[in-house]
């Protein structure tokens, strides 16, 4: 009876500790109260690319978002670039998140006022009701990865969850293989030590763009496709993998826009499910193209152009079992 009882005990114990501990964002007046400065040891804009347009900058803890405050207004950031630190490894030399959770609530950022007041309509304040009702298709989706800035602190978490830091982007592409990719960051990082991420919406030119909101919200428009550039430094050399994820949709006035692809949700995808990044891959030249960022003061016209075939290998350990969808992808 007696090991029997403290066997229970400890097993409440670890079923109780191993969950993760919620934080709850604070508020105040819809904005975030949370002034962060960005931690010595990162650095969001080492290899920020070259861009024409002019841009407002926000730094963040966890991120630097890119912004236009002349129109066409699209509610979104041009590009978010973060620098992304690994853990440290497990006592087994495994790798494992930090063990926290933030509520989301998204803050309104008075900072981005121009896209509600001095306009030929006025609109209410904020971007949060413009995704209201849409959840289910078009997800506020994270640029810089909340769970990414949980690495810093519970704070700097709470601070992604900011427009600044958002796009609509379809809710089973941002659950699904968007949410993959992000893992896979994850355990770049911790086997590398560090790794840097640019990206973004693309709007693409000519093409016909669809906006969410209801009337008297802020038009926020929905991108054509996702951008993701991962870079790595090995031997003293930058290494790129650029990716593109197609976010087609229908959109007709009136109605909001409705997306064409078909994508797993994570929450869907069983431990065999491999999610195909190589499929996403395209040149950095191609990117550039649909994004007018420009890398050649990073690489040369040689890897500008070149079409990478597959993603870096990452060994088995390096993964966060908890935060794992689907099977591990396999690479070169």
């Amino acid at each position: 009876m007696y090991k029997v009882t403290i066997f229970t005990i400890i097993t409440l114990f670890i079923s109780f500790t191993s969950q993760a501990a919620k934080y709850r964002c604070s508020i105040e007046n819809g904005q975030s109260p949370y002034e962060l400065g960005v931690p010595a040891a990162y650095n969001h804009t080492k290899y920020t690319p070259d861009f024409s347009s002019e841009l407002l900058i926000k730094t963040e803890a966890a991120y630097t978002s890119f912004f236009s405050p002349k129109p066409p207004f699209l509610a979104s950031p041009k590009f978010v670039s973060y620098h992304l630190i690994g853990v440290d490894s497990l006592i087994n030399g495994y790798y494992s998140e930090p063990d926290v959770s933030v509520d989301s609530r998204w803050y309104r950022s008075d900072d981005l006022k121009f896209l509600w007041t001095g306009r030929s309509q006025q609109y209410r304040r904020g971007l949060d009701h413009s995704y209201n009702g849409i959840g289910r298709v078009w997800n506020r989706g994270h640029w810089a990865m909340s769970d990414h800035a949980q690495r810093i602190s519970a704070q700097a978490s709470c601070n992604t969850y900011q427009f600044w830091n958002a796009s609509p982007q379809a809710k089973d592409l941002n659950q699904g293989p968007w949410r993959a990719l992000e893992n896979y960051t994850a355990a770049l990082s911790n086997m590398y030590g560090q790794v840097w991420i640019i990206t973004g919406p693309i709007f693409d030119e000519g093409t016909d763009i669809g906006f969410i909101g209801d009337d008297g919200d802020v038009p926020v428009a929905v991108p054509h496709a996702l951008f993701k550039v991962i870079l790595r430094e090995v031997d003293g050399q930058l290494e790129q993998r650029a990716f593109i994820f197609e976010q087609a949709y229908t959109s007709s006035d009136g109605e909001a826009p409705k997306p064409i692809g078909k994508w797993v949700n994570c929450n869907k995808a069983k431990d065999t499910y491999t999610y195909d990044h190589e499929g996403y891959l395209v040149s950095l030249e191609k990117l550039s193209d649909r994004t007018g960022l420009f890398f050649s003061h990073l690489f040369s016209n040689l890897e500008l152009k070149e079409q990478h075939s597959s993603i870096w290998s990452v060994g088995n350990k390096y993964w966060d079992r908890k935060t794992q969808c689907g099977a591990i992808p396999s690479g070169d």
